[in-house]
Order: structure tokens, then C-alpha cells, then sequence
């Protein structure tokens, strides 16, 4: 894991560097992460994602109880964790 890590880094590193030597390089990936429209597909597809797992969360609790009580704790703790991520982003949209 640690030169995984490591290699992801470096590669990081370089690209940036990469990045930095070119203004071309520099404006067209500047102007990619601040596009409004690149903005809201990604907005848009963590919200699907986000419901699909909610969707998939929600039948596995329901099967989960037949079949494995450890099971079905290890989704509600789960279910846990993504609502309590969606109660810190309901508090930081009001502060912002």
C-alpha cells in the first residue's frame, strides 16, 4: 500500500509540474475545473450515486434481516455514516 501510495504521489507531482512549466496546459485545465456545466455533471452524478446506494442500502437492510444479524448491523452502521454525511452538508450549505 505504501508504494502504491508513493508511486500515485510522484505521479501526482509530475503531472502538476507538468502543468506548471505550460500556460496551455495550465489555462485548458484551469478552465475544464471551473466550467459551470463540468460543475453540475459531477454535482449531478454524486447525487445519482448517492441515491442509488441509498436505493441499494435500503433492499440489502431488508434482506440483510433474514439472513444475517451482523450483516444487517454492518449496513445500519453504514446507513448511519451516509446520513450523518448528509446532516454536515445540510449544516455547511446553511453556514456557506
Amino acid at each position: 500500500t505504501g508504494f502504491g501510495l508513493l508511486f500515485a504521489a510522484i505521479a501526482t507531482i509530475i503531472k502538476n509540474v507538468r502543468y506548471l512549466k505550460k500556460p496551455d496546459l495550465k489555462k485548458e485545465r484551469e478552465i475544464y475545473e471551473t466550467d459551470e456545466r463540468n460543475r453540475m455533471l459531477g454535482l449531478r452524478s454524486w447525487a445519482y450515486a448517492g441515491y442509488a446506494m441509498l436505493f441499494i442500502l435500503y433492499i440489502g437492510i431488508l434482506v440483510s434481516g433474514f439472513i444475517s444479524i451482523i450483516i444487517l448491523k454492518t449496513l445500519l452502521v453504514i446507513l448511519a455514516v451516509y446520513v450523518l454525511l448528509f446532516i454536515f452538508r445540510m449544516i455547511l450549505q446553511k453556514t456557506m
